[in-house]
């Protein structure tokens, strides 16, 4: 969604296909002016019938490339694409790695599409160095695979301290209270373990310090998370906030931002905190610590002690030394992960396998020069 938004609809078009239910995204890209359609699949029980649905569709308006995201996206469209003309496939990864906790059929599927992307895929696209690492330990071909980070919307996400005092009174946070933000979905790979007892040893030191919590399933009606919270006798301490859509006015109401993940491929969460010039804790998993450089602190993964120190650090520095760490963040967002730039890298690579289809004569549809290119996403 973000780099629809951002690219250059003078070169490019776009449909959108997502094989679930399209939700609140597939409603923001339509309203970006996309046309977004559904397969209508169930996470559960995927259904044969879909694969021929998605064939028919692209058969009557073949793209000049197929751009797939995630795993299953990208073994669906593999499939597809020789039934509607040989259509390129640039597929999209972004997973730091395959842990135990994905289900049994995502394991099958990456590891298939590992063996297919040698004569399947045009290009896979990593969203990190340690994704494509990762992948070429599972068979991946390194000759396909190509890293591009993600990018950050920088007109969207910007200090903005006068949403400060107004967040705050709504989450009844004094004013002075030392603030330390997560954002992530509940999921084991997200660690909240780590952050609970980290915010326990935080709190110790820090008896003002608040904790605000926000993503899907981060709720009160969440017994194991609320448990942790209750066994560490921090209720009183933390905020949470469900899935929220003001995350850049939350930003710029907050001290410090912290990752306790075990596994990312290229944190969006972090990435958004700097670009609001909040400093961050993160821990050394996937290309976080390339992503925050010398803008925050880098602490192990699962190791709560070394993750509540530096997050001390930061919220007992002096107010402002820590507004320039936050002001050094965004400045290394400006200079390497700008959505503009970003999109810039996606534009290019998918003229090229585009124009490299019609020089080599696959695919039915060859793009016109000088004009748009379309390009199919399937998510």
């Amino acid at each position: 969604m973000r780099l629809m938004s951002a690219t250059d609809r003078t070169r490019f078009d776009a449909d959108v296909i997502s094989m679930m239910p399209t939700g609140i995204t597939g409603e923001r890209i339509r309203e970006m002016g996309f046309p977004v359609r559904s397969l209508d699949m169930s996470r559960n029980f995927p259904n044969p019938a879909a694969f021929f649905r998605l064939a028919a569709w692209l058969r009557s308006d073949p793209p000049d490339v197929l751009a797939t995201w995630m795993y299953h996206a990208n073994f669906l469209g593999s499939l597809v694409a020789p039934l509607a003309g040989g259509i390129p496939v640039v597929w999209g990864l972004h997973h730091g790695h395959i842990d135990a906790f994905e289900r049994r059929r995502t394991h099958l599927i990456a590891r298939l599409c590992g063996r297919m992307s040698h004569r399947m895929a045009a290009k896979v696209i990593c969203c990190s160095q340690h994704t494509r690492e990762e992948h070429e330990l599972l068979g991946y071909d390194p000759a396909k695979m190509v890293v591009i980070r993600n990018g950050f919307d920088l007109t969207v996400f910007r200090p903005d301290r006068s949403a400060r005092p107004q967040i705050r009174r709504e989450l009844g946070i004094e004013e002075n209270a030392p603030v330390l933000f997560l954002a992530g979905r509940f999921h084991p790979q997200k660690d909240y373990p780590n952050f609970v007892a980290a915010a326990a040893l935080v709190h110790r030191r820090l008896p003002a310090a608040r904790f605000v919590l926000c993503g899907h399933g981060v709720t009160w009606e969440n017994q194991a998370l609320a448990g942790w919270i209750d066994a560490a006798g921090l209720r009183e301490s933390f905020r949470l906030l469900g899935s929220r859509h003001d995350v850049p006015q939350l930003l710029n109401a907050v001290d410090v931002a912290c990752s306790s993940s075990f596994g990312e491929g290229f944190s969006l969460t972090i990435g958004e905190a700097m670009s609001c010039g909040v400093p961050c804790v993160v821990t050394d998993v996937g290309d976080s610590a390339f992503e925050v450089g010398q803008t925050g602190r880098i602490v192990p993964r699962s190791n709560p002690k070394a993750l509540a120190a530096a997050c001390v650090e930061l919220l007992e520095m002096p107010a402002e030394e820590r507004l320039d760490l936050g002001r050094r963040a965004r400045r290394r967002i400006e200079d390497n992960f700008q959505l503009s730039h970003v999109t810039a890298q996606y534009q290019e690579l998918y003229e090229s396998v585009a124009f490299a289809a019609k020089s080599s004569g696959t695919g039915d549809r060859a793009p016109a020069a000088g004009l748009p290119q379309k390009s199919e996403i399937l998510r």
